[in-house]
């Protein structure tokens, strides 16, 4: 299965979480993105003191969902995709000595299914791996 490391837990923490709001402000407006639909990804390099090597944001927009439960099991099915497979992201970056911040923006008017979700989410960590190392030099 891609992405799993044999000696890692799989775990999300609230380390690896983006909750200042500065900080997000900053990453939107002076972060890179890209869309892989129905997803847009800001991103942009953190600070080396950071603890871990990837933090991120998800969201999903109140105008294209309205329903907050609706919203909530979209998060929870991004969030738990990002949990399996973010050693895909976070194995680059460690060995680059790199940190990054991140946002997942859910834009879509549909829900997803958990298995179309994942897949989505594993060519965001590729395609966010590749544009790191593109722009890191």
């Amino acid at each position: 299965m891609a992405g799993i490391h044999p000696f890692r837990k799989q775990t999300f923490h609230k380390q690896e979480r983006l909750c200042n709001r500065n900080l997000i402000n900053t990453l939107f407006t002076q972060g890179r993105h890209f869309t892989i639909y129905p997803v847009r990804v800001y991103w942009r390099k953190a600070p080396s003191d950071q603890p871990v090597s990837a933090r991120v944001v998800i969201q999903v927009q109140r105008k294209h969902i309205r329903g907050a439960v609706k919203r909530n099991l979209l998060k929870r099915r991004i969030r738990e995709a990002y949990r399996r497979h973010k050693d895909i992201l976070c194995d680059s970056l460690e060995k680059k000595d790199g940190k990054l911040d991140f946002a997942m923006v859910y834009y879509g008017h549909s829900i997803l299914s958990y298995r179309e979700l994942e897949a989505i989410i594993i060519v965001i960590l590729q395609r966010l791996t590749r544009e790191y190392e593109k722009n890191a030099g």
